[in-house]
C-alpha cells in the first residue's frame, strides 16, 4: 500500500534506514530505483540473497550520523527503525541533510504510545538487556519531524478495519461478528476515525 501512494516511476534514489534484511531495498530496486540499505545490525549480510535478484547496496552504519553527503536522496524510507532511536529529533535532522530539496519520507510501522498511555514495562526490560527501543507517543513522531525541519508532516493511524478484514480474509475465515463489524467500519470511514481519535 505505501508504494503505491508513493507513486514510483523507477528512477529514484531511495535510502531504507534501518533495513535489516534488505526487504524494503529490494523491493525498491525491483521497481527499478537506485535502493541503498543502511542498518547498524549485521543482519545486512544475510540480505545477499535478495542483493543476487535485484541489486542494491549495503550500508553499515548509524542513523544519527550517515556517511552521506547532503542532498543524496529522492526519498528516504523507515520501517519499523525510528523507534529504536533515543535522540529522535538528531535522527530526523540526519535524514533532513540527506534528503534532497523536496524529497520525501515515508515512515511506517512505528510503535507508539497514546497521549494519555503509559510506557509498558517490556520497553523497560529492553533497554536494561541492551536493546535501544524507545516508546514515544503519537504527538511526539509530528513534532519531532517538524522541530528538524520538515515543513509538510502528515500523520495516518492505522486502519484497524482494514487490518483487520485483510488478516481475516487471508486465513479464509468465514463472516462471524467481529468480521461483519469490520467491513461495516471499512464502509463508514468517519465512524471509524472517530473511534481511533479516541484510541490517540
Amino acid at each position: 500500500d505505501t508504494m503505491n501512494k508513493m507513486g514510483l516511476k523507477g528512477r529514484e534514489r531511495i535510502l531504507c534506514l534501518g533495513d535489516g534484511f534488505s526487504y524494503a531495498s529490494y523491493k525498491f530496486a525491483q521497481s527499478g530505483c537506485n535502493a541503498v540499505a543502511l542498518d547498524i545490525s549485521n543482519y545486512l549480510m544475510a540480505s545477499d540473497i535478495y542483493v543476487r535478484k535485484s541489486y542494491f547496496e549495503r550500508v553499515f552504519s548509524d542513523m544519527h550520523e550517515m556517511p552521506f553527503k547532503d542532498n543524496a536522496f529522492d526519498i528516504v524510507f523507515c520501517s519499523a527503525a525510528l523507534h529504536h532511536s533515543k535522540k529522535l529529533k538528531t535522527a530526523f535532522q540526519e535524514i533532513k541533510r540527506v534528503l534532497k530539496e523536496g524529497g520525501r519520507l515515508f515512515v511506517i510501522n512505528e510503535s507508539s504510545r497514546g497521549l494519555l498511555e503509559k510506557v509498558n514495562p517490556l520497553f523497560e526490560g529492553l533497554k536494561n538487556r541492551g536493546y535501544g527501543d524507545t516508546s514515544y507517543t503519537i504527538s511526539e513522531w509530528p513534532r519531532a519531524a517538524i522541530d528538524s525541519g520538515f515543513s509538510r508532516v502528515k500523520l495516518e493511524l492505522l486502519s484497524l478495519a482494514e487490518d483487520y478484514v485483510k488478516r481475516m480474509e487471508s486465513k479464509g475465515s468465514k463472516r462471524g461478528f467481529l468480521l461483519n463489524v469490520g467491513y461495516f467500519l471499512k464502509k463508514h470511514k468517519g465512524l471509524e476515525n472517530f473511534l481511533l481519535f479516541f484510541l490517540r
